[in-house]
């Protein structure tokens, strides 16, 4: 290490090159550059009153200084910003011209969507559950776990079994946790009813002030605007869940084979799927389809799938019954 007193010019040649490695920066706002200067005028008084002004090392220790806060400052301002964090969802399906969202959008966290009034959109979360905002919904993705429910109506699907869930729809009424189901959980905009939530699979719990309110599949439960609760029945099928099936994202056929398409059918109208003997079910584990239902709803596509797979279908009830085309007596 070069001596100073020894040799005043020792190290000059070396704090050369350290202000010549730091390349050219740009300027400094004048703010900065006040308070920079500002700090060494203070220390500079401070030394020259501590007597040690005759020293070549203060006004170089100085300089080497200012260079080092100058340095410390710019990289803090020149630093890469953080990255973006994940997204939380994507669209897989959108009918409302309002909306600039598309299909294949990522969204962020803390997203606002609002659908209009005859719009609906389909969305897969991050943690792979299906989430379909009906007409005149708005909804904020707070994270992959949460969505908070500001008016109309969502549909949850998580494709988990009961007791694997962890999706909570926050309302200013109370929030619903998923206990692994298909559920709707809706804000009525009008009469007696604030609140009402529908299972369809699987079981949810609606937390509030009064406290757990337990809903199982097949239920619908009503919180009242007087905060009196009321249970009633719903079909998994029928005219309740129209508007799920309305939003339903197209399903890929190529490869897919018949059965495996029946059990989406199935799980999308709430219908039981029956085969006509146990060797037509085992033929619709063999059969591979292509194509694909992207337009036609659920139950749509089966007049056009079964069809074109040589299979004719009855629907009585809630079941959906598969059976062989008959040639005609």
């Amino acid at each position: 290490m070069s001596d100073y007193r020894q040799d005043p010019l020792a190290g000059e040649e070396d704090l050369q090159e350290l202000f010549a490695s730091a390349g050219r920066r740009p300027e400094v706002p004048p703010e900065d550059l006040a308070a920079i200067q500002a700090a060494a005028r203070r220390e500079w008084e401070e030394v020259v009153a501590a007597g040690r002004t005759r020293s070549r090392f203060v006004p170089l220790a100085l300089a080497a200084s200012l260079l080092l806060a100058l340095t410390v400052f710019w990289w803090r301002r020149t630093e890469a910003p953080p990255p973006a964090p994940p997204p939380v969802a994507t669209v897989e399906l959108v009918k409302d011209g309002s909306l600039a969202t598309k299909v294949g959008d990522a969204l962020a966290p803390g997203a606002p969507l609002a659908t209009g009034e005859d719009g609906r959109v389909a969305l897969r979360l991050a943690g792979g559950e299906s989430v379909r905002l009906d007409a005149g919904t708005r909804v904020r993705l707070v994270s992959g776990t949460r969505l908070d429910l500001e008016a109309g109506a969502v549909y949850v699907d998580s494709g988990r079994p009961a007791g694997g869930g962890a999706l909570e729809i926050r309302t200013s009424l109370g929030s619903v946790r998923e206990v692994g189901t298909r559920f709707e959980v809706r804000l009525e905009s009008g009469g007696e009813v604030a609140l009402r939530v529908r299972v369809r699979e699987g079981a949810v719990s609606l937390l509030r002030r009064g406290g757990a309110e337990p809903v199982a599949a097949g239920e619908e439960l009503r919180l009242r605007r007087d905060g009196a609760v009321s249970r009633g029945t719903v079909a998994p099928y029928g005219p309740a869940w129209d508007w799920v099936t309305a939003a339903a994202p197209g399903l890929d056929l190529d490869g897919l084979t018949l059965r495996r398409y029946l059990d989406w059918v199935s799980r999308e109208t709430g219908k039981r799927i029956r085969y006509e003997d146990e060797a037509l079910a085992g033929q619709a584990a063999e059969i591979r389809l292509h194509g694909s239902t992207t337009g036609m709803t659920p139950e749509e596509s089966v007049s056009v799938v079964l069809p074109g797979s040589g299979l004719g279908y009855r629907i009585a009830g809630g079941t959906l019954l598969v059976e062989r085309i008959r040639a005609p007596r």
